[in-house]
């Protein structure tokens, strides 16, 4: 009989059943659904991915742009402050065209623009030097040629202190002010060609530009894959079953393309290093030769004058002499420095241990080195290891107190080894824990300690190359540590 829950309604027929289609379905093609979803959340990696390619290569286009500026600036610092200061008194000329008189040697703008010219002849790059005030020798080339140079002109002399640069094509635009210097003030002021007057230390003269390739490969790609992921999330949710099979076949062809596209881009990155070693072994043979010639002359002219010069003239040429060492110092270690990553890295099982008995027995110390652990057995290239590990050690023998003391020890973190020197010196300001490992960048209070400010920069370009990182801790006052990380062996 029939009862609040039989089966037979008052109209004596079945109860209506609420549609099932919709649930039936999606039952049915769940596994299509899944796949479909997985599919999109790969493009979507992938596309992120390339757009993280993209910006990484933008940040090591600014930072090789920078370090390039950096160099420049220095180089032409030390030549203005160092070698064209001593050789004035000496009745040495200064021009620009310097190559048409006996015994006169380059204006810094000069120089500048040369060391320009032969990079740009050797295919990696260019600089230019150029202003609104521009000498007349300099009229055609020196001055704002187009909407870049304007723009950079105006923002420097707003910002002295900071960057202008622009993506431009396959390029980088890198511009900095260039700033007047204490030692050129009066040269520009006096000189009878000067196109201003009322020059002052500090006033921005021109700007320095630095243009150097890019990776250009990443920026299609990822113009493609823009337009694939909109085609993706606007189509795939009509596709049947029989689209499937195409999703598929796009997507392996796609990852395979981005393979193929990041392994050009590292030959491409490996080439042009390649080519940087290269230029850079050139250059400094080119600077080395004149710097050997202006010491071995300075020399000669010190040892036959004994007794005929004035005490003023024989520290000129004495300080003429310690500059030009110095000088060669620097281009030495700046091809030491290029030459970190210019070719591919060989990873081998080495023993750090056998490297820091290497190392104390080439800087000849041992009762300086204390051993607190046994150091690991880690993967990279023997030569780099081994110049990584002598330059934290010689850089702790050169800022220890008195007596020298410095502790190497090792930790291991999961598939990595921390290795640490620490010293018992003077220590680094909190501010300055980061700027050393930059190019020519020193401590503030290290002026009366010998050196380049390129031993730091070589060991963090050593360590990155290895896929480890560096840093430093110090207390001013109570020595400084310096850390870093390698994949362990095992």
């Amino acid at each position: 009989m029939p009862g609040e829950d039989g089966d037979i309604g008052e109209s004596g027929q079945s109860p209506r059943q609420p549609p099932r289609r919709a649930h039936t379905w999606l039952y049915r093609h769940t596994a299509p659904l899944f796949v479909v979803l997985l599919a999109l959340a790969a493009a979507l990696a992938l596309f992120l991915g390339l757009l993280h390619e993209r910006a990484v290569l933008e940040q090591q286009a600014v930072q090789a742009a920078a370090d390039y500026t950096q160099a420049l600036a220095v180089f032409r610092t030390l030549y203005t402050e160092e070698v064209v200061a001593a050789v004035l008194p000496l009745g040495v000329e200064v021009t620009h065209d310097y190559a048409e008189r006996p015994h006169a040697i380059p204006l810094p703008a000069t120089l500048s623009m040369e060391l320009g010219a032969r990079i740009s002849g050797s295919g990696g790059g260019s600089t230019r030097l150029y202003s609104p005030h521009p000498f007349p020798w300099r009229a055609e080339t020196g001055g704002l040629v187009d909407a870049f140079d304007q723009e950079a002109w105006a923002y420097l002399t707003a910002h002295p202190t900071e960057s202008f640069y622009r993506l431009e094509g396959d390029r980088i635009r890198y511009a900095t002010a260039d700033r007047m210097r204490a030692a050129c003030v009066g040269c520009h002021n006096s000189h009878p060609d000067t196109p201003r007057s009322g020059w002052a230390e500090g006033d921005v003269r021109g700007v320095l530009e630095v243009s150097l390739p890019i990776i250009s490969r990443g920026d299609a790609i990822s113009g493609t894959w823009d337009l694939t992921v909109l085609l993706l999330l606007v189509l795939v949710p009509g596709l049947a079953l029989s689209a499937l099979a195409v999703i598929q076949a796009r997507a392996r062809k796609d990852a395979l393309d981005v393979a193929q596209a990041r392994a050009d881009a590292n030959e491409a990155l490996e080439e042009r290093n390649s080519e940087l070693a290269a230029f850079a072994s050139v250059l400094a043979h080119d600077l080395l030769t004149p710097l050997q010639s202006i010491t071995l002359s300075s020399s000669m002219v010190r040892e036959a004058a004994v007794g005929k010069l004035d005490p003023n003239d024989q520290r000129a040429l004495e300080l003429l002499e310690r500059s030009s060492l110095r000088m060669g110092r620097l281009v030495d270690d700046l091809l030491e420095y290029s030459s970190v990553g210019a070719s591919a890295l060989t990873a081998v099982e080495v023993s750090l241990d056998q490297v820091l008995d290497e190392v104390i027995q080439d800087l000849s110390i041992g009762d300086e080195i204390t051993r607190t652990t046994p150091l690991p057995t880690v993967m990279g290239s023997d030569t780099r290891l081994r110049q990584l590990v002598q330059n934290l050690v010689a850089n702790a023998i050169k800022f220890a107190g008195d007596p020298p003391r410095v502790t190497v020890s090792a930790k291991r973190t999961g598939g990595r080894w921390e290795v640490a020197i620490a010293d018992n010196g003077r220590g680094i300001a909190p501010d300055a824990l980061e700027a050393i490992f930059a190019v020519f960048r020193r401590g503030p209070d290290v002026k009366d300690v010998e050196g380049t400010g390129i031993g730091l920069a070589v060991a963090r370009k050593i360590v990155m190359q290895h896929g480890g990182h560096i840093w430093a801790e110090s207390t001013p006052g109570e020595g400084a540590t310096f850390r870093f990380t390698l994949p362990a062996a095992d």
